[in-house]
């Protein structure tokens, strides 16, 4: 476990807590059982695989762990955090000469749980695997999740602080990251004064987001003359101006165009504050510009085809921003070989950066409410679909993946817990 740092200063020494009655296997990450933890993904049918993962069998050599940080919520300083349900059990050396540690949450009480019990609830289970699985297909860095089992043990949730409690089916979740150091581990650090280990664990790890970045530099103000921390904030202007590049290539890559020229930050921003004011979907009206070849984006009937783009072209700068794009599109069209090629190449290059799949609410909402009562067949075709989050799934279309969300998802509601 990152025996370069101090580690009691960092984290809070704890055991997991394992479910009781009745635990059984919810659902696997293939990937991450192959592919991180070097696991024949048949494992999962073992009693011992479920055992572990509920904390009640851990891997010779296990140290369980809390990690204590520090946050800020709600943009202020929040003081002493700290993980009240989650126990990291170990550090894994994968054949690809990977560290991965292993975290188990839901798995009990901690130092930190604030006279909490320490448990997490089957729906909030299922989100954190489905959409931390979507992410990583989606080609967003995150933390895994392998698994997740549930039990017969019932705990109380409100779950819209709504003074409607109910009873609910304990879980846990077999979470992997590379690290589970945050931002927060220094800055509690900092507010505590205890500048020693600040510098160990400074030395260790020190990562990119602007915000946090800030919180960062606040956080080692104590290490820092002024000169590095004149340093640090040219530092973050510099990295303010590459977040805002990146951000406007990857929403050109979205609409089909390669290079940067002049009026493309307003021609995206005209599109999204389209899609704001008519209610657009975001996934499906980049997917649906893709679907079209741009003559028949004028076309009624081929629009009255695309439910998102169908509301989007309500706008009244619909058929304004219609003809700038068409007209940015040749324009770049011009510049290669062949019309037919450059359009064919854009097609492929917007459908391998638009999903047409994403872990929308209502459709979690179905795998949870099936899973509630023991069926967990529609969680485990989810992992499926969101595998190849790009290409079209014959079962999910019927499932009606990519179609218009049904009107009753509208009203669904989650909390921040979930």
């Amino acid at each position: 476990m990152c025996t370069k740092v101090t580690t009691e200063k960092v984290y809070g020494k704890a055991t997991p807590i394992p479910l009781e009655n009745n635990v059984r296997l919810v659902c696997v990450s293939v990937d991450a059982l192959a592919n991180i933890l070097d696991m024949d993904p048949d494992v999962s049918n073992r009693e011992e695989f479920v055992e572990f993962v509920s904390g009640r069998k851990l891997p010779y050599g296990a140290l369980p762990i809390a990690h204590r940080y520090g946050g800020h919520q709600y943009g202020l300083w929040a003081g002493q955090l700290g993980d009240g349900r989650a126990h990291i059990i170990g550090e894994y050396v994968n054949s690809r000469n990977e560290r991965w540690q292993l975290q188990l949450k839901g798995s009990g009480p901690t130092p930190y749980s604030r006279m909490r019990d320490g448990r997490l609830v089957l729906r909030a289970a299922i989100r954190e695997m489905v959409v931390s699985e979507a992410c990583h297909y989606l080609g967003v860095p995150t933390t895994r999740a392998a698994a997740v089992i549930v039990s017969d043990e019932a705990v109380v949730r409100d779950m819209y602080y709504s003074g409607c409690p109910r009873r609910e089916s304990a879980a846990v979740v077999l979470r992997l990251a590379k690290c589970w150091f945050r931002f927060g581990s220094l800055e509690v650090l900092s507010r505590a004064g205890e500048l020693t280990v600040l510098r160990q664990l400074t030395d260790f790890i020190i990562k990119v987001v602007v915000w946090n970045i800030g919180q960062l530099a606040n956080a080692l103000k104590p290490l820092l003359t002024s000169s590095q921390q004149v340093h640090m904030l040219h530092i973050l202007k510099t990295l303010d101006t590459y977040c805002k590049n990146k951000i406007l290539e990857t929403f050109l890559m979205k609409i089909g165009l390669k290079e940067e020229r002049w009026g493309d930050e307003q021609l995206v921003e005209k599109l999204l504050d389209m899609m704001q004011q008519t209610g657009a979907d975001f996934t499906a009206t980049f997917r649906q510009l893709a679907e079209l070849e741009p003559s028949e984006l004028v076309s009624e009937v081929k629009i009255s085809e695309k439910w998102s783009l169908k509301r989007l072209s309500s706008h009244a700068s619909w058929g304004c921003w219609l003809d700038q794009y068409r007209e940015r599109l040749d324009k770049e069209a011009v510049d290669a070989s062949s019309v037919g090629m450059f359009e064919d190449e854009r097609r492929r290059r917007m459908l391998s950066v638009n999903p047409i799949y994403v872990p929308r609410n209502w459709i979690l909402h179905e795998a949870i409410v099936d899973a509630e009562k023991d069926d967990f067949g529609k969680v485990q075709f989810l992992l499926e679909v969101i595998r190849r989050p790009y290409d079209i799934n014959p079962e999910a279309e019927l499932r009606g993946f990519s179609a218009q969300p049904p009107q009753w998802a509208y009203a669904l509601k989650i909390s921040c817990s979930t």
